[in-house]
């Protein structure tokens, strides 16, 4: 959960961990008025 960023500062900021997560797990923006909730999801074994 973050505070007081929007998506596109937060998602530059984590840009290279993004990058580097294996097909599998997939990561989520979850805006709402003055947070941003992200959600890591995974598929598989």
């Amino acid at each position: 959960m973050t505070y007081g960023q929007g998506e596109s500062i937060i998602a530059e900021r984590i840009e290279d961990f993004e990058n580097n997560l294996p097909n599998y797990i997939k990561l989520a923006y979850l805006p709402s008025f003055g947070r941003v909730r992200l959600r890591l999801s995974a598929k598989g074994r």
